[in-house]
């Protein structure tokens, strides 16, 4: 009788334990409030996207489309970029996540425009995020480092700057402006 009272014991107390931390793999597989936010942002939006090739002159402006929608269950945010950049025909796809286990932001970007893929991470919440990452610059074969600066505005606006180091500098090359159409 007693080594069954002891057994009721240790089960219902390991049972609330566990019940007190959920499982980590059911942390990582459910998307998080921050997936809900990143929701709002389904729809078409027009983009703006400014560069600047030179800081000390005006940045080339390309007005373009682009389509949002939450891919895989609500996990990620899969922006398809597309519209002419002079006379060149542009299309980009960028995905945009949150890692609930590591609370990290991630975003992967690629383009007709060249066969790299740029991969950042970083931290963040509701209203913005700061990711950090290289790319590589094919005229100087060196990688560059990059930071991105997402601002989720609300959700018809959603702003993403690119920033690279030149030397000690940090110079802003991008910006990614998209409001719902």
């Amino acid at each position: 009788m007693r080594s069954i009272i002891i057994s009721a014991i240790i089960l219902f107390c390991g049972n609330t334990i566990h019940a007190q931390s959920p499982d980590p793999w059911t942390v990582y597989n459910t998307p998080s409030e921050i997936h809900n936010m990143l929701g709002k942002y389904n729809g078409d939006f027009v983009l703006d996207i400014s560069i600047w090739t030179d800081v000390t002159k005006e940045p080339k402006v390309y007005n373009l489309l682009a389509v949002n929608r939450m891919i895989l269950e609500g996990r990620f945010l899969e922006i398809a970029e597309a519209g002419k950049m002079g006379d060149d025909n542009y299309k980009a796809l960028t995905t945009i996540g949150y890692n609930t286990s590591s609370k990290n932001y991630l975003l992967t970007s690629l383009s007709n425009m060249g066969t790299g893929i740029l991969v950042l991470s970083g931290e963040g919440d509701n209203k913005s995020a700061n990711l950090t990452g290289e790319t590589f610059d094919p005229v100087t074969k060196k990688p560059v480092k990059v930071r991105q600066k997402i601002s989720f505005i609300d959700e018809n606006n959603l702003l993403i700057e690119n920033f690279d180091m030149d030397g000690q500098k940090e110079k802003k090359t991008i910006e990614y402006r998209f409001r719902r159409k």
